[in-house]
């Protein structure tokens, strides 16, 4: 993905380049600029008015691209001095092409930027446990930071869903930043009743992430209402135990007080010892498969110290833009701290899955990364 990113910004900056030598060989009236100026403009209202982070990100992107064209221009004056004396010099037409040449690059990245941001692609990731699983595959659906109001509404929700019914799930997990301060109430319900509608083997399950723990326009229970109306479990700091061998522990997010992963577990050992014993199994405890599912991918070590099988976060929204992208992996805590920006990644037996989540949080660009449901198989060991 990373390499598909540095392609994409060698491009759009070889078309600013192209279109700065273009401007500087023609004559363009003031008209063509007047009319450049105006639909800048509009294009910068138009996305501020619908989410007012939206414009420090163009306008930061579009100060790359202006110091890049700017870098071009310069070797083009200095060339054009070099060879004035020979009479193979153009003229320069002044600093306006300059702009225009930046605005027209970073135009076609944010553009691409915009796309990866609304379509919502499906990862697969392949697992295998030594542990005993009913039928001996297990289907996971994970949906992660889908923020209702930003980039996705009721329509692209129930197609979202529409795509998770088509997996045929034993489980559908959501983890965290389901809803934020840009979710209404009546869309909040609505999506809700949506999610009723799956009906996966063993349920549907969330947690509260940074956002939907605090930042709404409803409170968390009101939520945590509407989702369990609708058959959804919510999980916060509990522990939930099948008796076909399958547990769920769902943490509380990290930007709220929490028991630590190790009570978390010794809590199911305990449950699972007590099942073992109603069911009158000869072992001393049930040996689940168990999941965690956690917001903030930040407790990395004492999850695969606690000894759990797998692992699933979102929240970095894969590093969101692609400088920070790069940032996260060399200063993993910029920011905030992050074991992995997404991704998969193995730590003493325990999988870790982080996903880049099917939403945005404040801003309709995703750049560097793509927007996602994740599809986990895990299938036991013959």
């Amino acid at each position: 993905m990373d390499f598909v990113w540095i392609g994409i910004l060698i491009v759009t900056f070889a078309v600013s380049a192209m279109v700065l030598l273009l401007l500087r060989r023609r004559k363009t009236g003031r008209v063509f600029y007047i009319v450049y100026v105006t639909l800048a403009a509009l294009f910068l209202v138009a996305f501020t008015l619908k989410h007012i982070m939206n414009a420090p990100i163009i306008l930061l992107h579009y100060g790359v691209y202006l110091v890049g064209v700017m870098c071009v221009d310069g070797i083009c004056s200095a060339y054009e001095k070099k060879h004035k004396e020979q009479g193979k010099g153009e003229k320069k037409s002044g600093r306006a092409p300059v702009f225009v040449a930046a605005a027209s690059g970073c135009f076609i990245y944010l553009l691409i930027g915009l796309f990866t941001a609304n379509r919502i692609k499906r990862t697969e990731y392949t697992l295998t446990t030594e542990k005993e699983i009913p039928n001996g595959q297990l289907c996971i659906v994970q949906l992660s930071d889908i923020h209702l109001g930003t980039t996705i509404d009721e329509k692209d929700f129930r197609k979202l869903l529409k795509h998770v019914s088509d997996e045929k799930p034993d489980v559908v997990v959501i983890t965290g930043d389901f809803a934020d301060v840009n979710t209404k109430r009546d869309l909040m319900v609505r999506c809700c009743e949506a999610l009723g509608e799956l009906k996966p083997t063993y349920g549907v399950f969330y947690i509260g992430g940074n956002h939907d723990s605090e930042d709404m326009k409803f409170t968390p229970e009101e939520l945590h209402a509407e989702l369990r109306k609708n058959g959804v479990t919510v999980l916060s700091d509990e522990v939930f135990l099948s008796a076909t061998g399958l547990c769920i522990i769902g943490r509380k997010d990290h930007s709220v007080s929490r028991d630590s992963i190790r009570t978390l577990y010794k809590r199911y050992e305990k449950q699972s010892r007590e099942w073992a014993l109603v069911s009158s199994s000869a072992d001393d405890s049930l040996d689940c498969y168990t999941i965690v599912l956690d917001h903030q991918p930040d407790d990395f070590t004492a999850e695969a110290e606690a000894g759990v099988d797998l692992v699933l976060c979102g929240h970095a929204h894969g590093g969101f833009l692609l400088p920070l992208r790069w940032m996260w992996k060399i200063f993993p805590d910029l920011v905030f701290r992050v074991d992995l920006c997404d991704g998969m990644k193995r730590i003493f037996g325990t999988d870790f899955i982080v996903s880049t989540g099917a939403g945005t949080c404040l801003t309709d660009f995703k750049t560097g990364t793509v927007s996602e449901y994740v599809v986990i198989y895990v299938k036991q060991k013959r």
